[in-house]
């Protein structure tokens, strides 16, 4: 068994149990599904999983105002080094708050 494998046994494992979380990122159900890491995810009732255009920090800020409002979400981001570009939001956010 590879890692990636491994790992994305376990989320799959956590995510389809979890009632009304949102998984969302840019092809995590299509494609390649970051290479292999969200193939096969399901989440339980009342979930979903969202199909996302290449946006970092519209999808920070998508992920911030979830858990602002109070809903379990996961954002699977394709390069992390991207997720810099989100912080910047999130913390004029957090400030501005």
């Amino acid at each position: 068994m590879k890692y990636i494998e491994y790992v994305n046994g376990l989320i799959a494992k956590k995510t389809s149990e979890t009632e009304k979380l949102v998984l969302f990122g840019q092809n995590i159900s299509a494609g390649s599904c970051l290479s292999g890491l969200t193939k096969n995810l399901s989440v339980g009732k009342g979930g979903f999983i969202i199909n996302t255009p290449n946006s970092e920090n519209t999808l920070t800020g998508l992920g911030f105002g979830l858990m602002i409002g109070g809903v379990s979400s996961v954002f699977f981001m394709k390069q992390q080094d991207f997720l810099l570009l989100g912080v910047d939001p999130l913390v004029n956010t957090y400030n501005f708050i």
